[in-house]
């Protein structure tokens, strides 16, 4: 809320795992994009927990084929 006032404020953090540049952005409401947490929605669900991998690699390895597929 205003200053002075107690409310919630929500911080949005990007990591990048390569080079390790960071970006975070404080905002005073939730920011939400319907596309986006649909994305993450269908991508937990059709890929990530779609089936147990014995190995982290052959996860990664099935994202591509999930990107594909959805777009």
């Amino acid at each position: 809320g205003p200053y002075g006032q107690a409310g919630w404020e929500f911080v949005h953090v990007a990591i990048d795992d390569t080079s390790r540049v960071a970006y975070a952005q404080v905002s005073p409401e939730e920011l939400g994009d319907s596309k986006a947490e649909h994305f993450i929605q269908t991508a937990l669900r059709k890929w990530t927990y779609a089936r147990t991998y014995s190995r982290s690699r052959q996860r990664i390895g099935e994202l591509p084929r999930f990107l594909h597929g959805y777009s």
